[in-house]
């Protein structure tokens, strides 16, 4: 960082930013456009002048984004060709082109006043970890929480975020939700140009929020309540940060950001098996950071270092090797790959890290919350100089799994695991109000609820229920101060409007979701206040007295989000069924006639479980199990024909939804970008005319998926297979045996001499196959006994399925179990054939008892 760069952060970090919402009907007028566009220039100029005077340095340029949802919109069509009469439309382009908003255009020798980058859709991600001055979003058809709370994530200090409304266009819960916050900040406004007669009212305040200057008149309701009294029209003389005197030798902004660039460092030179986790709230400098550091030990390592970057996504390193291009140091710069002298930096995705681990001196792993706990596990047992940095919100849809899972994971296995919070902004001042103002509308800061102080105090916990799930009991303490509280489980389905009437559990539910899903977002406010077939589902643990009353004291345990889907025209199943439309809201019907092939997908309705989470502390206790439970009766009260899930599968969360008797639909060919694993979905029938052919179209599954094995799902982790065919329920195994040939005596001889090793592996496939095929239900509990737990696939029956059903190379299989090779991989290969036949030999004993 240039000390010209650093002048600027330290000065801009402490000016205010602004957020305005601006609330227009169909007829905005075009003054709107032409004041808006006059007073920014003003109030950026005043900015760029104060700097100038004070410190005889050019600011930083002018960096802006436009959003519009989509680009080809009539209403609020791009930049390029906008609309004449829409007058949002024509402010962005006059922004884009230097048009001085009254008709005049900047001479072709001057640039344009903005650095302008329009952005349409989902492209708003692009600008994560960029740096912005002014962001301009046109949220009038469709008000996006997520495309909010990353884009003003980029606004730096001094900076301006207007966000363009239509209550009159598209009326909505979750925006007016988010109007109702800004009464409180002084730095964040409102201002409603939709109302007749209030023409001169938004125009004093429009013109006053830029100028700095205290409203006149009796307007403050309209939305600047509380603006500052400032009778300035320019900006503060701040002296520079005392910190900036000094001189810095890692370039960092702060004494944490120092601290922090010297504790990554010391990783890379340590001692190993030390990682390191950086948590934040964004816009602390924690990617600054990792670079920083990165370019110290590029300077300080005599010897070459190979420095390996990952996150759950390319563009989310965007800032990482912006700040390399940066510095001073003549790095060669090639998509994502540094070189500078004999060392060398690259990204390389997570999931190749973990197939293929690679050699390194040092990896950090940034937006490490966006990534599955299961995923940074293997990290953490595959690389020994770990940095794992992340925010600790869930901007970019990462979720606190991350903070309450694998950190307590992370310092249990690594007693010398350190962790640092950064706490101090560097792209705003200490008393920005745009941050506060999000987290709160947002719910991103909302809590967990509390359990009582005497069970918080006390390491051990147990919690019981009575058989239908409507008592509990919590046992806590010790046998010398024992403590035993009573109660009764309930549970309250909301939604929309009756949501935002009790705002303090709807946070704790949002903050359990958030807790759990690493995929939870502020969209997903959007999704549980606007949407009609979205249903919230409370679960409440009410202590009681000895009498049976309530005492008052009452927690949220779990919550269960469910959507409605199934109902849809003739005309509309017809395109889905010619992929000619994909409809939003239906993704279990959809899936099933696309994807599972399934005629009669559209004649059932269905009660999708989008999400289910239970409080971290009450985990274990069966009360998920229960949550299941009373989805089971919301769907039989709403006369539902079927509940439906799709989720990234593991043997963990297969195991947990199929003691729940749901049944396999379908397992997808990819992994999920967000989970990182195959998508499954599962069905539970509730009728009897559902449940045919369920059970059915799970056989058909089973009997196919021998085709898919060996391709496409490959690379499938070997225990989940395992788990998953001796997952087939009794029902399930009588039609697909009629589909599949199953074992017979000859393929046991077979078998029993591979064991002995009196016959190659080779001509023993086809019965090993069978073997593998024939899992059934008896197998289960002791497969699940063998593979539920398995952190990795080496043990003997995941090396065996790896082999005969997914035709992996011994090479791999030796990869992943730590086997010398191939003779040592054989070897296990007999271990899980022998074990095989003495289960199914146990069985066959019991069954002989029994009759």
């Amino acid at each position: 960082m240039t000390a010209q760069d650093f002048q600027w952060l330290n000065w801009s970090g402490q000016q205010a930013r602004h957020l305005l919402c601006i609330d227009v009907s169909e007829r905005t007028p075009v003054l709107l456009s032409e004041l808006l566009h006059a007073q920014l220039r003003y109030y950026f100029r005043a900015q760029n002048q104060t700097y100038q005077t004070q410190f005889k340095l050019e600011p930083a340029n002018l960096n802006t984004v436009t959003y519009q949802h989509a680009a080809n919109s009539s209403a609020v069509r791009g930049i390029e060709g906008c609309q004449k009469q829409d007058t949002i439309a024509s402010l962005f382009r006059n922004i884009a082109t230097g048009n001085d908003g009254m008709g005049q255009q900047n001479s072709v020798d001057t640039p344009p006043f903005f650095s302008t980058t329009a952005t349409f859709g989902q492209q708003y991600r692009a600008q994560l970890g960029g740096e912005n001055r002014l962001v301009l979003a046109d949220m009038r058809q469709s008000f996006n929480p997520d495309v909010i709370a990353a884009l003003a994530g980029t606004v730096i200090g001094g900076g301006v975020m207007i966000v363009f409304v239509s209550q009159q266009q598209t009326p909505s819960n979750v925006l007016r939700h988010f109007i109702q916050g800004f009464k409180r900040y002084n730095s964040c406004h409102y201002v409603n140009v939709s109302r007749e007669g209030l023409e001169q009212d938004w125009q004093q305040i429009i013109t006053n929020i830029f100028s700095r200057k205290e409203p006149t008149g009796q307007n403050d309701t309209v939305g600047l309540q509380g603006h500052a009294a400032r009778d300035k029209t320019n900006f503060d003389a701040i002296s520079p940060n005392k910190e900036s005197e000094i001189h810095n030798p890692h370039g960092a902004v702060n004494s944490e950001q120092h601290q922090t660039i010297e504790d990554i460092i010391k990783v890379a030179t340590g001692r190993r098996d030390r990682p390191l986790v950086i948590t934040a709230d964004r816009g602390r400098g924690k990617t600054t950071s990792l670079a920083l550091a990165s370019i110290q030990l590029l300077q300080q390592r005599p010897s070459p270092i190979t420095i390996i970057i990952t996150a759950p996504t390319p563009a989310a390193v965007k800032t990482y090797f912006r700040h390399l291009q940066q510095c001073p140091l003549e790095i060669s710069i090639h998509a994502l790959v540094a070189e500078y002298r004999q060392h060398k930096i690259c990204f390389v995705p997570v999931d190749e890290l973990i197939e293929n681990p690679r050699q390194c001196q040092l990896l950090l792993i940034d937006e490490a919350a966006g990534i599955p706990i299961a995923q940074l596990q293997r990290l953490s047992e595959c690389y020994h100089r770990l940095v794992f940095s992340s925010t600790v919100h869930g901007y970019e849809g990462a979720g606190r799994g991350f903070t309450h899972k694998f950190l307590t994971y992370l310092h249990q296995t690594y007693t010398n695991s350190r962790q640092l919070h950064l706490n101090s902004p560097v792209r705003w001042s200490q008393q920005d109000e745009v941050e506060p103002l999000l987290f709160e509308r947002f719910f991103l800061n909302a809590g967990l609820p509390i359990l009582p102080a005497q069970y918080r105090e006390h390491e051990s916990l147990n919690i019981s229920s009575s058989p239908d799930g409507s008592k509990f009991t919590f046992e806590a303490g010790d046998l010398m101060t024992p403590s035993t509280v009573t109660g009764t489980i309930r549970y309250q389905w909301l939604q929309g409007k009756e949501l935002l009437e009790r705002e303090e559990i709807f946070a704790q539910a949002f903050a359990m979701l958030v807790a759990a899903h690493y995929q939870t977002k502020p969209s997903d406010l959007k999704l549980l206040l606007d949407e009609e077939s979205v249903f919230l589902g409370l679960q409440f643990m009410d202590v009681t007295s000895e009498s049976g009353a309530r005492q008052g004291e009452t927690l949220l345990s779990g919550v269960a989000l469910i959507m409605i889907e199934g109902d849809l025209s003739t005309e509309l199943i017809d395109k889905v069924n010619l992929g000619q439309r994909r409809i939003p809201g239906q993704f279990t019907p959809q899936s099933l006639m696309t994807q599972a092939n399934v005629d009669w997908a559209f004649d059932f309705r269905y009660a999708r479980v989008v999400r289910i989470a239970v409080h971290p502390d009450l985990q274990g206790h069966g009360l998920g199990n229960q949550l299941i439970r009373a989805c089971e009766s919301f769907a039989t009260d709403k006369q539902l024909d079927c509940l439906s899930t799709s989720f990234g599968v593991n043997q963990s969360l297969f195991h947990f939804w199929h003691q729940a008797n749901f049944k396999v639909a379908r397992l997808g060919f990819t992994r999920d970008k967000a989970s990182g694993e195959f998508s499954i979905l599962m069905l539970k029938p509730l009728h009897d005319n559902v449940a045919d052919k369920v059970i059915a179209l799970e056989a058909q599954w089973r009997s196919e998926w021998a085709i898919f094995l060996p391709d496409e799902h490959r690379e499938l982790s070997s225990s989940l297979v395992a788990l998953l065919l001796s997952a087939t329920t009794v029902d399930t195994q009588r039609v697909a045996t009629e589909q599949l040939t199953s074992l017979g005596a000859q393929d046991i001889v077979v078998i029993e001499h591979f064991i002995q090793g009196t016959r190659q592996l080779s001509s023993c496939m086809p019965a090993l196959q069978r073997l593998l095929m024939s899992l059934a239900k008896a197998d289960y509990s002791y497969v699940k006994r063998v593979e539920l737990d398995a952190c990795y696939d080496g043990s003997p029956l995941a090396l065996l399925v790896g082999k005969v059903l997914q035709k992996q190379s011994f090479l791999q299989l030796a990869k992943r179990s730590g086997l010398s090779g191939q003779k040592a991989v054989v070897t296990q290969l007999k271990t899980a054939c022998k074990a095989l036949l003495q289960a199914r030999s146990l069985q066959a004993r019991n069954r002989n008892n029994l009759g």
